[in-house]
């Protein structure tokens, strides 16, 4: 199989997501968005990842490569192409399929525990999960459930965290992260951080705790999205 990443910036990478996509039979394309070029033709891959970027999906004004990424998403969805959303990339698949993209209640940054819903425990995307589960979280806005979508993940402060619509998904969540990334993002969000009244050693010992555990989930969660585009090419 073959994906193609759709980068939004320098530090929002595709992380364990794209590393570990030899030993699961797929080739993994990277288009970097932010620099205003056309993204290749979707035709020619099997999946799309949207990836996620510190901006919003409601300031297309200052950030125009949003909107050329949303006609593309657009594009992606009427085709019935396997698409996945990132955090912000999952806010802008919420917002092409109807569901408004607002601040949330509480901005999370760190590890957070999520619940499976029952949708999410018998579907194919979350199979092999535990009903609670560790995930990274750096995002200040969250999407609501787009109409005619299922919530598989919810959480506390941010309840609406993974929903499925046809042959597209999007999370506000990353599994991707390597604690490499999320140094790097303490260094360069350090004001963020500031702002909730945490440090930077204080996410790294979060992420260091879960690290192998995560990344378990990371891989499972990706073993499982390929296997279920698989399956959506033949319906």
């Amino acid at each position: 199989m073959r994906f193609l990443g759709t980068q939004k910036c320098e530090t929002a990478g595709f992380g364990l997501s794209r590393d570990h996509r030899p030993d699961l039979g797929v080739a993994f394309d990277i288009f970097q968005a932010y620099e205003g070029d056309d993204p290749p033709p979707h035709r020619d891959y099997d999946a799309v990842l949207i990836g996620g970027a510190p901006v919003s999906t409601n300031d297309m004004e200052n950030f125009p490569f949003l909107g050329a990424e949303e006609h593309y998403v657009r594009s992606v969805l009427k085709a019935g192409k396997p698409c996945l959303g990132i955090c912000l990339g999952g806010q802008l698949l919420a917002r092409v399929l109807g569901a408004e993209v607002r601040v949330c209640n509480k901005k999370e940054i760190g590890i957070v525990e999520l619940d499976l819903t029952p949708a999410g425990k018998a579907g194919p995307l979350l199979e092999g999960f535990p009903s609670r589960f560790p995930v990274f979280q750096w995002h200040g806005e969250t999407f609501d459930v787009p109409p005619g979508a299922v919530l598989l993940a919810r959480g506390w402060d941010c309840t609406n965290q993974m929903f499925r619509h046809g042959a597209a998904v999007g999370v506000q969540f990353h599994l991707e992260i390597t604690p490499e990334q999320a140094g790097y993002w303490t260094e360069v969000y350090e004001g963020e951080l500031r702002e909730l009244g945490k440090t930077p050693d204080q996410v790294m010992m979060e992420i260091r705790a879960v690290e192998t555990r995560m990344g378990d989930l990371a891989r499972r969660f990706l073993s499982n999205f390929i296997r279920w585009s698989r399956l959506q090419r033949t319906v």
